[in-house]
């Protein structure tokens, strides 16, 4: 009887997780847990590049994706859509009213999230530049294999060589897209081809035994342990073979279409999204979903314009005190602190602009603990601008670590032309772009074990912008620019934010041209030519996103008021922080949930 017993109990058992799994595999899984689990499973096996950047599997052994590359064609494409069609509805199955608190936040940010790819693909999929001088697969494919593809044992320098071996079919069914939407009103303006067959010409005009592909390659082999000379000079050998017969090749088609495509060109120099069918719909679209609040383009011009009006304001300020004339226009005396050889970096070694940035960083660090309880362990490495990207390239570019912290973040700065740096501005550069504004956030929320995976990986512009327009607000509150011309150089930072939601909406909403947004753009900051036809192209290349600076911070300042106000001597700017923060990237109303469940919690909490 009792044998009878156990053996029923083990078939049970064995029938509860065959079912268990079966139901997360292909069904409805029973906990939303596991649901969440699925959804970042099924999207990193459709971008094993993800995979490979965050290591999310590394710390169970798994890494099979780390040979692969996303596979890009037209029937993958509807595939993955029809599949997240399938989990928004599933997602909206589960009852909320068994889900916790926690639960309940990462089902909206989720339900936000697919909401928008969904929307986004049915009404506007070819609404986008398959080819870009910013972040064209061209540029991100190769920057992906020499800095996120860790090659420490011989396995993984295989893996590489097999990556490169697909370059061929990733690039075929880019351009396989790009041929599928050339008649529409949305494509590559001449100019921008101009700058994308820049970009590919230079990549491929060296010999393959200097491309960047194998030199990093030859690098990484060299420190392996335990390989010998002949292993490695046959690892060298498919490298070198693969660049000049597979990846050159590869270039050079993209190139020739392109230059076809530029002599047809209807399109010519055509930008914005009006030009387009239900173009005004779309632009409206993303400005909700980049800035997570309902206004018309119009509404942000506008705050734009009183933005830099107010600014300007607080910049003639600093120069009264540093005793400019007051008759003489505030642009005018700008300038001249721009060309100021106190502060150019351009006749000074590289190494200075790393070493102030190091410094700056130190700094901050070093009262970290006045704004912060939780402290992040990832480190941050300073690194150059990969010279193959760096024509084009911002002068600052950041990548996260890893979700284990094994793989560190990194910034790149772009020294390719030192004249785009000075020494008045890099505090706030530091404080925005670099370490309060980006890595440390970021930084938090790889390491927020409590969340689930995909909340760890997701990123929200209004959050992210927002959060790091706030840390230059920050850091002068407590005191972190100590010179006026540093103050300067905020001021400074926080009127290029302005301005360029100002070209963003002039662009799209009041169908402005690209040489009248670069006009705006010279007439209104000290940025290089370089600067602002970089700071004009992103905004026509990427619609909406310049503006999430400004709503994310003013959601962020009105919550903290919201907070101070109804806390009284409650209110702790570190609990704040901490609140915002250790919840990761999130949607603007999701992150009013966060707050005002503080708010709430800390009434209720005796002294």
């Amino acid at each position: 009887m009792l044998k009878k017993y156990f053996s029923w109990v083990f078939w049970a058992l064995i029938f509860s997780v065959l079912a268990w799994i079966i139901n997360v595999i292909w069904y409805k899984p029973f906990d939303i847990n596991d649901f969440y689990e699925r959804v970042l499973v099924e999207y990193g096996l459709e971008q094993p590049e993800t995979l490979t950047r965050f290591q999310i599997w590394e710390e169970y052994g798994m890494n099979f994706y780390n040979s692969k590359l996303s596979d890009l064609s037209m029937e993958k494409s509807q595939e993955r859509y029809k599949r997240l069609e399938k989990s928004f509805e599933m997602l909206r199955s589960y009852k909320r009213s068994v889900q916790t608190p926690l639960q309940l936040i990462s089902t909206d940010i989720l339900d936000n999230f697919l909401e928008n790819e969904v929307h986004e693909h049915l009404l506007y999929k070819n609404y986008s530049y398959p080819f870009n001088h910013i972040n064209g697969a061209h540029l991100e494919l190769p920057f992906f294999m020499v800095t996120e593809h860790a090659i420490n044992k011989y396995s993984e320098a295989e893996d590489y060589i097999h990556r490169l071996n697909q370059f061929e079919t990733y690039f075929g069914q880019l351009l396989a897209q790009t041929q599928a939407r050339q008649d529409s009103a949305f494509f590559l303006p001449n100019f921008l081809i101009d700058k994308v067959l820049m970009q590919m010409s230079g990549f491929i005009n060296t010999a393959p035994t200097q491309n960047i592909l194998y030199t990093e390659f030859v690098k990484k082999v060299e420190k392996l342990p335990h390989l010998t000379p002949k292993a490695k000079k046959e690892l060298y050998y498919e490298v070198r073979f693969t660049i000049e017969q597979i990846i050159y090749p590869t270039y050079r088609q993209m190139i020739r279409y392109l230059d076809r495509v530029h002599e047809n060109n209807k399109t010519e120099n055509q930008v914005g999204l009006w030009q387009l069918d239900k173009g005004t719909e779309y632009y409206f679209f993303m400005l909700k979903k980049y800035t997570n609040v309902d206004v018309s383009p119009e509404e942000l011009h506008e705050i734009g314009l009183e933005e830099i009006e107010q600014i300007n304001a607080q910049i003639r300020e600093v120069l009264d005190s540093l005793k400019f004339p007051a008759d003489k226009p505030l642009i005018v005396c700008m300038k001249e602190v721009y060309q100021d050889p106190r502060f150019l970096y351009d006749t000074a070694p590289k190494p200075h602009l790393f070493a102030d940035i190091k410094k700056s960083i130190a700094e901050l660090e070093s009262q970290r603990h006045y704004l912060f309880g939780v402290q992040p362990h990832a480190q941050l490495q300073l690194a150059n601008t990969p010279s193959f990207r760096a024509i084009y390239a911002p002068p600052i570019y950041y990548e996260s670590s890893s979700l284990n912290g094994q793989v560190p973040a990194t910034c790149f700065l772009n020294t390719s032309n030192m004249n785009v740096w000075h020494k008045f501005e890099q505090k706030a550069q530091v404080c925005q772009d670099i370490f309060l504004g980006r890595h440390y956030p970021i930084a938090i929320q790889r390491e927020a074990n409590r969340l689930p995976t995909f909340r760890r990986i997701i990123d929200f512009e209004a959050f992210n912008r927002g959060w790091a327009s706030y840390s230059l607000s920050l850091a002068d509150e407590y005191g972190f620019f100590k010179t006026q011309y540093e103050k300067l150089g905020m001021l400074h930072l926080r009127l290029i934010n302005a301005a360029n939601m100002v070209v963003d909406t002039g662009i799209h909403g009041k169908r402005w041209g690209r040489e009248e947004a670069i006009a705006y753009m010279e007439k209104t900051t000290c940025l290089t030519n370089a600067t602002i036809q970089y700071n004009v192209d992103y905004a026509i290349v990427f619609p909406a996103r310049s503006c999430a600076y400004y709503t994310g911070n003013q959601r962020i300042m009105e919550l903290r008021q919201d907070a101070k106000e109804q806390l009284g001597k409650k209110f702790d700017i570190k609990e704040f922080h901490d609140t915002i923060l250790e919840n990761g990237s999130v949607p603007l109303d999701i992150l009013t949930q966060v707050v005002n469940g503080y708010i709430k919690k800390t009434q209720n909490e005796k002294f």
